[in-house]
């Protein structure tokens, strides 16, 4: 029985390159070319049923007590099919489960696979591979406006949705915004001297995709990005080895203000909707605006939350439930989109009531007390980045926050070291 021996560490072996290469490319193609990754995401389960040893997964699972953390997250998506129970609406409620499917299909691949998923330091590939995605992508979009505003001059061409034609601003912000806390991290846990030709390449693709940001005008990107900056004195606090990033802190802080200021303009005009919008009457918002619109979205939310506070109105039924709303309103740009919740704890709460929303609430506050524990900051940081969308995004409703969430959540969680790489992830020595 020699050869079966041989034979399983080999089929194994062949499961983790598989596994490997697929996931650096849903990575990578998540920021470019999102509508492959279905495909990618298909292939990744036929790999996961023909080459899984499900018998040694059961195993694992009742041994490693990290498999079992992941048991709570396919929980949330068992939710949304138990809100079918008290459905009408069958048509949207299969659309939203087949939209939420990556919730349920990647803890249940990180689960029942042979672990470790990743040797040595394979579990970087996927974050490189991503912050290439991320600069790939942001060139593809600024050649594509450049050529459009030669064809006829605008500067509109490099601002929002004109930019970022094919991916909402609000979602590549908030890609783009993890792959600068990667790049971050990659300075500040790596050695030698800051002013080395690695180095200098990081800052500026770090300063690169804040531009973009900026570009982007984002407010939920930007408000992000602000945040990110004070949370690293944090880690400073935290961890000394990230001292060294003070100085290219405050000098990519300065360098970004420099610059950014000569679309200040732009920029302010958006954060000025804000003050315009609140200052209205509620029965006044009618203009399509996205301020105003969310605002609309929030107050009818929170109408439907109070009619139905414990379990919600149900999986297939929240559309048509805000619909409805929107039309009792007059909210006639809201009702004309159709618009979901734009936040995804009053999105789940309308859904699912009080139960769905405790859920969704452990789902981010028990993953970032055990990375502050296991001192994972890319992680926490991560969490705190989709956390922040969610307050002005249904992050959950559309697969580009779907698979975001679902993917990079397992990817964090099946490394098992306590802390982040070292000593530098993007750079390739060890």
């Amino acid at each position: 029985m020699g050869w079966l021996n041989n034979i399983v560490p080999s089929a194994r072996t062949r499961y983790r390159k598989n596994f490997l290469m697929l996931t650096s490319t849903i990575a990578f193609l998540m920021p470019l070319y999102p509508r492959v990754v279905p495909m990618l995401i298909a292939l990744l389960v036929i790999n996961w049923l023909v080459g899984s040893d499900f018998r040694g997964a059961f195993r694992q699972l009742q041994e490693n007590s990290q498999k079992r953390k992941l048991l709570l997250f396919p929980l949330f998506y068992l939710l949304y099919v138990a809100g079918l129970s008290y459905s009408e609406n069958f048509g949207y409620a299969f659309f939203d489960l087949e939209v939420k499917l990556s919730l349920l299909l990647f803890p249940l691949i990180f689960i029942f696979s042979p672990w470790p998923l990743f040797l040595k330091d394979e579990w970087e590939t996927p974050l490189k591979a991503f912050v290439a995605g991320c600069l790939t992508s942001s060139v593809v979009f600024l050649v594509r406006a450049t050529v459009e505003y030669v064809l006829e001059p605008d500067h509109e061409a490099f601002l929002y949705s004109r930019l970022s034609w094919y991916i909402h601003p609000s979602y590549l912000s908030m890609y783009y915004n993890l792959a600068i806390f990667v790049i971050y991290f990659a300075i500040a846990s790596g050695g030698g001297d800051l002013l080395t030709r690695k180095y200098l390449l990081l800052f500026f693709a770090a300063l690169f995709l804040m531009w973009m940001i900026l570009l982007l005008t984002s407010k939920a990107g930007l408000i992000t990005l602000v945040v990110l900056w004070l949370g690293l004195p944090f880690l400073w606090w935290l961890n000394t080895g990230w001292r060294r990033m003070m100085p290219v802190l405050l000098i990519t802080i300065v360098i970004f203000l420099i610059t950014g200021s000569f679309l200040a303009p732009l920029i302010f005009d958006r954060f000025a909707e804000i003050d315009t919008m609140m200052e209205k009457d509620r029965k006044e918002r009618v203009e399509t605006n996205s301020t105003g619109d969310r605002l609309v979205a929030w107050a009818a939310s929170a109408e439907l939350i109070r009619e139905n506070p414990w379990f919600g109105v149900g999986t297939g039924d929240v559309k048509d439930a805000l619909v409805e709303k929107y039309r009792s309103g007059n909210a006639i740009p809201a009702l004309k989109n159709r618009l979901n919740a734009h936040n995804q704890y009053l999105q789940t709460t309308v859904t699912l009531g009080v139960a769905g929303l405790s859920v969704l609430l452990l789902m981010l506050v028990l993953p970032a007390i055990y990375a502050l524990r296991r001192q994972k900051w890319i992680y926490l940081f991560f969490l705190v980045i989709f956390s922040l969308n969610m307050l002005v995004e249904s992050m959950l409703e559309v697969q580009a926050g779907v698979v975001f969430y679902a993917f990079f959540n397992m990817l964090f969680l099946a490394d098992e070291k306590k802390g982040d790489w070292s000593p530098n992830p993007l750079s390739g020595q060890h």
